[in-house]
């Protein structure tokens, strides 16, 4: 608030201040209610970590390079959450019992795979001029008793991002009876109806090559998994990719989590 002084010479003036600024530096009891304000230490998210600050490294705050290899990546992870790396090797991992040769013969059958740990077969194929849809299951077993139900997408495309986030979406947060679904898309912005038949059949043989290369990528990945009754559903879009995606995670219901791995395509709002 301001406030208006009387015409006063320089000395009054100053007194008149001094007993101003006394009167504000007062200990009150409604200066004493107030609670002391606690500074909390966060990380600069701007902060880069360099060689040079290596021993900071005790003090919590990790930061990741995004030109670093996915060996580095997951070694960092061993360090900066523990609990999440044993999850994700005792997922990527089947255990198989060490044997000696002594009983080797003996006990063969116990370091076999387990005989569910298969896909599916025939997988149920759905195609359209614009989308070709398969689906399969893998490590049918009706001795394994699975809890609730959680569905998960992961919108990729062939990228080292996309790829990572395939990874990360079946090795980390998939569990036993739950459904994976997986989009990808072929860019194109003409519409399909206004094709014609020799333009239908060149978008349907990329459609087909792309759905074919993510099943291949998928397979890879589940067949080092302990998991079993998991549905997988791999969809080979054709269109305008931000659209289409957005379109396909409305068309699935139930949800629980998107994940996104596509950083040549741009962001993804919505």
């Amino acid at each position: 608030m301001e406030r208006s002084f009387p015409n006063t010479s320089n000395s009054n003036l100053s007194e008149m201040l001094s007993q101003e600024i006394e009167d504000l530096n007062k200990d009150t009891a409604e200066d004493r209610s107030v609670k002391e304000a606690i500074i909390v230490d966060k990380p600069d998210p701007n902060k880069i970590n360099t060689e040079e600050s290596e021993d900071d490294s005790d003090d919590g705050r990790y930061y990741v390079d995004d030109d670093i290899d996915s060996d580095e990546y997951e070694h960092d992870l061993a360090i900066r959450d523990p609990v999440l790396f044993r999850i994700t090797e005792s997922n990527r991992h089947i255990a198989v019992k060490d044997l000696t040769a002594e009983d080797s013969h003996t006990k063969s059958k116990g370091s076999r795979r387990p005989p569910e740990l298969v896909f599916s077969e025939p997988p149920i194929l759905i195609s359209r001029d614009d989308c070709i849809e398969v689906s399969f299951y893998y490590g049918l077993s009706n001795e394994k008793k699975t809890g609730r139900c959680q569905r998960y997408m992961v919108m990729c495309g062939i990228g080292e991002e996309s790829m990572n986030a395939l990874r990360w979406g079946l090795g980390t947060i998939l569990r036993s009876g739950d459904e994976i679904h997986i989009s990808s898309v072929v860019p194109n912005d003409e519409p399909v109806e206004s094709m014609d038949s020799d333009e239908k059949y060149n978008l349907w043989r990329q459609l087909d090559r792309n759905s074919k290369t993510m099943i291949s990528r998928v397979r890879s990945i589940m067949d080092e998994m302990l998991l079993y009754n998991i549905k997988i559903v791999v969809y080979s879009l054709a269109g305008k990719t931000r659209e289409t995606l957005l379109k396909q995670i409305h068309a699935i219901p139930n949800l629980t989590m998107v994940i996104c791995g596509c950083r040549e395509r741009g962001l993804l709002k919505g």
